[in-house]
């Protein structure tokens, strides 16, 4: 009779066991895990300034090539082709060196 509660007990405390154990190493993994998560995220945080900044000095190399903002005209008078027989449109300004036309 004892020999058959320790083949019932045996094996029965040894998978309490090993559950106990496999559980600590799972905590252990959300650990691990938790904190690649925060590395990445502060990853992605470091990368989108990074990319914002080169962004930036893109936009301003563009926006120096575009002319001063002002009056387009420095004539007065109609705006459309059809008002007072087709008037002569107003002159462009000279392009800027290193400008692309």
């Amino acid at each position: 009779m004892l020999t058959l509660e320790l083949a019932v007990v045996l094996p029965a405390a040894a998978l309490v066991i090993l559950s106990a154990l496999h559980l600590k190493s799972i905590e252990r993994d959300r650990g691990v895990q938790a904190a690649f998560q925060r590395d990445f995220t502060q990853v992605l945080a470091i990368s989108e300034k990074q990319i914002n900044q080169k962004a930036y000095e893109l936009i301003d190399d563009v926006r120096d090539q575009f002319p001063a903002s002002g009056p387009a005209c420095a004539e007065t008078g109609p705006r459309r082709a059809w008002d007072a027989g087709a008037s002569a449109p107003c002159a462009r300004p000279p392009a800027r060196s290193g400008a692309h036309t």
